[in-house]
């Protein structure tokens, strides 16, 4: 038994285009997708701690990471290389500023 259903092409990218934009709809409507309106509390960058016992050695990239870090007012910074705007201070999980100490001075 032959089907002579077809569907135009126009059809199938109408009800690719139409699920994809009802999938983020009902995405945010259910409060799954997070929207800030405070700017400053954009991330920079996520990092992590690579925790070495004496003697271990750990591999690192030979490429640099896009940002810089210095020490600004007793507390460590961040800034981003490719834009000078994109800067803030390094908090941990609680919101807390992480010291630093050093023959740094201090940037502005």
């Amino acid at each position: 038994m032959e089907s002579t259903d077809t569907v135009s092409k126009t059809t199938l990218i109408a009800a690719m285009i139409g699920s994809v934009i009802a999938t983020v709809v009902a995405l945010d409507v259910a409060g799954r997708l997070k929207h800030t309106d405070d700017k400053e509390a954009f991330p920079l960058a996520e990092y992590r701690v690579i925790l070495l016992e004496s003697g271990d050695e750990h591999r690192l990239s030979s490429k640099p990471a896009e940002q810089h870090a210095y020490c600004n007012q007793g507390f460590l910074f961040i800034q981003s290389e490719t834009d000078a705007q994109l800067q803030g201070p390094l908090v941990d999980f609680k919101n807390r500023g992480i010291p630093c100490e050093g023959s740094y001075a201090d940037a502005e």
